[in-house]
């Protein structure tokens, strides 16, 4: 309400705006990831991977195996990570090689940009960031070079604010809307793998 505005202490309409940012945002992550591709972006986990099934017991090999999949200027590629539920990233930890050293290591900080700013360093797996995403089957685990997922970013999000559209003025109040286009997809597969039935 228009009320609301001049009372608060703070910028309402920028705060709300915010919250559809992180919003869409979390959303968006989520589709690029398990999107059915219809009428949203298509996910990874909807693409015919070249696969390996862990049998539900994970072990070094099945990283070795996971990585031999894909062409070596994959696993040569800055992009090329592993993309895992929390779960399989708790696996993963646990995991040792042939000569009983464990295969994750846990990301460090760097300088960052700005003076006195650091930054985080990812974690790693056999020598590789691992990123945690969530919205992925908890059993799967992926491997490729990412610079061939596609983002296609149509339309930068937009906000306006109208105290006329609908019922507002009525109400005395302001609406928001926010809009944004975006799609994605891999544009090639080869560059991907997974792990199935990790336990």
């Amino acid at each position: 309400s228009e009320q609301l505005i001049a009372d608060a202490n703070i910028n309402v309409v920028q705060f709300i705006v915010e919250l559809f940012s992180e919003a869409i945002a979390a959303e968006e992550d989520k589709a690029f990831f398990t999107g059915s591709g219809t009428g949203r972006p298509r996910g990874i986990n909807q693409e015919t991977l070249s696969s390996i099934d862990a049998a539900g017991s994970v072990d070094f090999d099945d990283v070795i195996s996971l990585l031999d999949r894909v062409p070596q200027r994959v696993t040569q590629s800055p992009r090329a990570a592993f993309v895992g539920h929390r779960y399989v990233k708790r696996i993963l930890r646990q995991l040792k090689d042939s000569n009983n050293n464990y295969i994750w290591r846990d990301g460090g900080a760097n300088a960052g940009q700005g003076v006195g700013e650091t930054r985080r360093l990812p974690d790693t797996a056999y020598g590789y960031p691992f990123w945690e995403q969530n919205d992925l089957d908890q059993t799967e685990l992926y491997f490729g070079d990412w610079g061939f997922y596609i983002i296609g970013d149509r339309q930068a999000i937009s906000v306006r604010t109208t105290t006329e559209g609908g019922d507002a003025w009525r109400r005395n109040a302001i609406e928001i809307k926010a809009v944004e286009r975006v799609d994605g997809r891999a544009v090639i597969t080869s560059p991907f793998t997974k792990l199935t039935n990790v336990r």
